[in-house]
């Protein structure tokens, strides 16, 4: 064990604080890096170590009691610096800075914390250092984020998103089409439902419309490698300050509207199928209508319509991935001289001059 001093100032500051990886990913992701270290007396440093850490912990029941498997994944340690016989010199007058890049793990999971599944990880640097003729040992941990894209086409014709589309489908009472306009949406952003309900007898009244995620968290110990599934029911509702009212007369016409719905940021995303664990999530929306009992009845009856769909929630920080623009939403000429600071008035420099 590395006791913990610090004489250093030692910090690790991370070029991505979020790593992403691919779908399905087979290739390794990078982390980079800058390592800066100072200190107001001189202190002389030996070793500099950096080393990825990916710590796996899941929760579940055997044998009617509750146990807990660990597990770590570490990629290859990478030496920064390394010398005895010419140790790096820290002082007042000589903070240092060392740039690292490094390969992760291949097939690594994705940071997750929820209440069986906690995955997360970390850059973790090893410091052996002399300070007043004292050999010191010092450890700095940084966290990292590791999210994963969708797992499904980003893109679609012109940049259009996959969407879930119920289809147009007909009952008793009325036809209805519902779509989702995201197949894959990040946790905390708004998810856009548009319903369209034509009715086929007089006197239908929609009531009310519930939207609900499924979330279900699947452990797979290597004790037995039985699968062990937890379920939560969470009701999304539409984003404050949003518009949506119900109809509150009989559909006489065709009906229409989409809402956007605000989903929840602190529940677990959506991850892959990983050897002892995996989380995916059920999108549900029910319609409720009231209906006449029977021809020329005055009498009224309740009934429903569900849909049901798997959909993939993202970790919060893909949010912030750029997409590309659409077609139409072209560069001008003049937006990409000033992008990249290029002056038509200069003829472009002699070649033997920029070598």
């Amino acid at each position: 064990m590395w006791p913990l001093t610090k004489p250093n100032n030692i910090e690790i500051e991370l070029l991505e604080s979020v790593v992403y990886i691919g779908p399905h990913t087979r290739t390794n992701p990078i982390v980079r890096g800058v390592v800066r270290v100072s200190n107001n007396r001189t202190s002389h440093i030996h070793i500099l170590n950096i080393l990825f850490v990916c710590d796996i912990k899941t929760k579940y029941c055997y044998n009617n009691k509750f146990s807990c498997d660990k597990k770590s994944i570490t990629g290859d340690r990478l030496t920064l610096y390394c010398s005895h016989r010419k140790p790096l010199v820290v002082n007042s007058d000589s903070a240092r800075q060392l740039s690292f890049e490094m390969l992760l793990p291949s097939e690594i999971p994705e940071t997750i914390n929820c209440p069986q599944i906690h995955v997360n990880h970390h850059v973790i640097l090893d410091v052996e250092y002399y300070y007043d003729q004292r050999k010191l040992y010092q450890q700095i941990r940084k966290p990292v984020i590791i999210a994963r894209l969708p797992d499904c086409r980003m893109l679609t014709g012109e940049n259009l998103l996959e969407m879930i589309d119920s289809r147009k489908n007909e009952s008793s009472w009325c036809q209805y089409r519902i779509t989702i306009k995201k197949k894959a949406a990040p946790l905390g952003s708004l998810l856009p439902i548009q319903f369209e309900i034509a009715p086929l007898i007089p006197g239908v009244k929609l009531k009310e419309i519930y939207v609900q995620l499924m979330e279900r968290r699947t452990v797979v110990p290597d004790v037995d490698r039985v699968e062990r599934t937890t379920q939560s029911c969470f009701f999304i509702y539409p984003a404050k300050n949003s518009p949506f009212q119900l109809p509150t007369n009989i559909l006489e016409s065709p009906w229409e509207a989409t809402v956007e719905y605000q989903l929840p940021s602190k529940m677990a995303h959506s991850t892959e199928t990983y050897q002892n664990f995996f989380v995916n999530h059920l999108l549900l929306v029910s319609l409720v209508f009231q209906v006449p009992e029977s021809e020329n009845s005055t009498k009224h009856t309740t009934k429903s319509i569900s849909f049901s769909s798997s959909i993939d929630l993202l970790h919060k920080h893909t949010a912030n991935v750029t997409r590309l623009p659409t077609y139409h939403s072209l560069v001008s000429a003049d937006e990409t001289v000033h992008r990249h600071t290029i002056n038509l008035d200069q003829p472009p420099p002699d070649y033997n001059a920029v070598i």
